[in-house]
């Protein structure tokens, strides 16, 4: 689709029937306006050796204030200290059920004790299978 009578100045000039990722006249994919191949390589190769820079520098700063060992949570202590407060959220997350729970056992204890159902002999009942 074309664009009729859309422009917008110098910096931002209409391109006739060229998209974005469309090959230029010299056969070019991606790049600064008028820039050739051999600067855009120099350019990525100049940002490529700043990265790799910056990530060495990153790297001896903590090699430097860390040391060389391998990181091993200060031998298990974050760990332990996870667990812990791990097993507490959970013992503060169960205790209200516990005592519910220690409720209704005790609830049906007390009624089975209170109608006599641990004992299922009444001695003061007669058996139907004793002889009369």
């Amino acid at each position: 689709m074309s664009k009729i009578d859309v422009g917008v100045g110098e910096d931002f000039p209409i391109n006739d029937g060229q998209g974005v990722g469309e090959a230029g006249s010299d056969g070019e994919r991606c790049g600064r306006p008028g820039e050739s191949r051999e600067e855009r390589d120099t350019r990525r190769a100049e940002w490529r050796s700043r990265k790799r820079g910056f990530r060495d520098d990153v790297r001896r700063s903590f090699h430097q204030h860390f040391g060389d060992h391998p990181f091993d949570m200060h031998h298990g202590g974050l760990l332990r200290v996870l667990i812990a407060v791990a097993l507490l959220a959970l013992a503060i997350a169960i205790l209200p059920h516990l005592f519910l729970l220690m409720a209704l056992v005790l609830a049906v204890v007390f009624f089975a004790a209170h109608r006599g159902g641990f004992y299922h002999t009444h001695r003061t009942m007669p058996r139907h299978d004793a002889d009369s």
